[in-house]
């Protein structure tokens, strides 16, 4: 073990005198002190502290999976051109035990680094909502919907493709639809259809939505009804207050219960509901009834809700999880940056963590998929687009994005960072993936031949 905190000491001190750490640690250091200075989003307590938490811990996030993979690469690399490693070759210390502990300083650097930025952060959020001047008003919806972790339920959503399907042989049947249509097409196009119906809740209409598995952990905790609606066509702007109610079904009396409620459209709302509507078996049953005064019809997306939300925790232990996500994944960059540089020359092993990381970016932000209709399915593809769509999964299920675990957004709306969430992500990181690649970099770098390295 001796040997193993040697090697990890003198890694820590080669990274900190690399001078493309030392720029990154400048650009981390406007990201954690400048930018939640300057950053103010649309005046709101919320805006404000949201803006702060995706822009921070967005950049912060990017930043250490940079750093991570360029230590990784260069440290390695650097060290056996150079011959470094050469002189801890010739002690009794297995090659192995040089590489984690190589990996292990890189790693408690960047673990460092990410605690003193969150902490940062986390002060100088709670700095701005103490010193900020905001309502009462303002405080009490910043502190029930942002800072603070509520687990996020979804009502039951209908079989689209079922439905789509019984619905186009239906149509062929009766001759509506002829055999020698695109049959692709046609059912893309009622699976279109049967989703912009079940988002239309029509004047004097009424649309139930039910949730499952409903549970409290506290007796006096209370359920929270979110929903954004729009009013006629999701892309007006014509927003307006209008009219409708609410009913919660009671579970002893099979009553709904009705809450008339004027919202202004467009605009997220919430409901507070007492836990007494849940259900023995765990489920709540809500509507809505339209009772717009102008009879338009109002538009509910289904990634605007109805949700029902629950508080588990408060902010700080809802932080802590994004962290321990946040440590997952520099870890896992780590394992990278280091098998690459255990294995590649100094050039190749930097532009293989550069490429890795542009690919990840890249699958992050959605490849176009043209080809693809509105069930999922490949339509009017042809073999390039086949090859596009297949190598688009693969590489999916092999590359991690810089954020594809930094769940920053869920954390700024206040939503729970779950434990299930945090495990998901240990096993996809850390087992399927970092094991699996520390192994194999571990493994080439005994076998390496230290003696064919030539100094450039």
């Amino acid at each position: 073990m001796r040997a193993i905190y040697a090697i990890t000491g003198l890694t820590i001190r080669s990274s900190l005198r690399s001078h493309i750490f030392q720029l990154l640690l400048v650009l981390l250091g406007i990201a954690i002190f400048i930018l939640p200075l300057t950053l103010s989003g649309d005046g709101t307590a919320m805006g404000q502290v949201q803006i702060m938490l995706k822009y921070s811990l967005g950049i912060v996030s990017a930043l250490l999976a940079v750093s991570s993979l360029w230590l990784g690469s260069a440290v390695f690399a650097q060290e056996i051109e150079s011959y470094s490693l050469h002189m801890i070759f010739v002690k009794p210390v297995p090659r192995w035990k040089v590489w984690f502990a190589k990996w292990l300083g890189i790693f408690l650097l960047q673990a460092v680094l990410l605690g003193i930025a969150g902490l940062t952060i986390y002060f100088f959020i709670q700095m701005r909502v103490e010193t900020g001047k905001f309502s009462s008003h303002e405080l009490s919806r910043l502190r029930g919907e942002v800072l603070v972790g509520r687990r996020l339920f979804h009502p039951d959503r209908p079989d689209f493709k079922g439905m789509a399907l019984d619905k186009y042989r239906n149509y062929v049947q009766i001759g509506l639809i002829k055999e020698a249509t695109n049959s692709t097409d046609a059912y893309g196009q009622i699976i279109k259809e049967i989703k912009a119906k079940s988002t239309e809740v029509r004047m004097r209409k009424t649309k139930k939505w039910t949730f499952r598995n409903i549970s409290l952990e506290k007796k006096d905790a209370n359920i929270y009804l979110r929903f954004r609606m729009y009013l006629g066509k999701i892309s007006s702007k014509d927003q307006r207050f209008t009219q409708g109610i609410w009913s919660v079904k009671d579970p002893e009396t099979n009553v709904f219960i009705p809450l008339p409620r004027r919202a202004l459209s467009g605009h997220f709302h919430e409901l507070t509901l007492s836990q007494k509507v849940i259900n023995s078996d765990g489920t709540v049953t809500i509507s809505y009834e339209n009772m717009d005064p102008r009879g338009s019809s109002v538009i509910f997306q289904i990634s605007d809700g109805p949700f029902l939300m629950v508080r588990e925790t408060g902010f700080q232990g809802n932080f802590v999880r994004l962290i321990l996500l946040l440590l997952m994944q520099l870890a896992f960059f780590s394992v990278l940056g280091c098998a690459a540089g255990a294995t590649l020359s100094l050039p190749v092993a930097i532009y293989f963590s550069a490429s890795y990381l542009a690919i990840g970016l890249i699958l992050e932000t959605g490849m176009s998929m043209p080809f693809l209709d509105e069930s999922g399915q490949l339509t009017n593809a042809g073999l390039m687009d086949y090859i596009s769509y297949y190598v688009s999964i693969i590489s999916s299920k092999i590359i991690i994005s810089p954020s594809e675990f930094v769940v920053v957004t869920q954390l700024a709306k206040g939503h729970l960072v779950e434990f299930s969430q945090i495990l998901r992500a240990f096993f996809l990181i850390i087992v399927l993936r970092g094991l699996p690649i520390a192994s194999i970099g571990a493994w080439i770098f005994t076998k390496r031949e230290m003696g064919k390295v030539i100094r450039k």
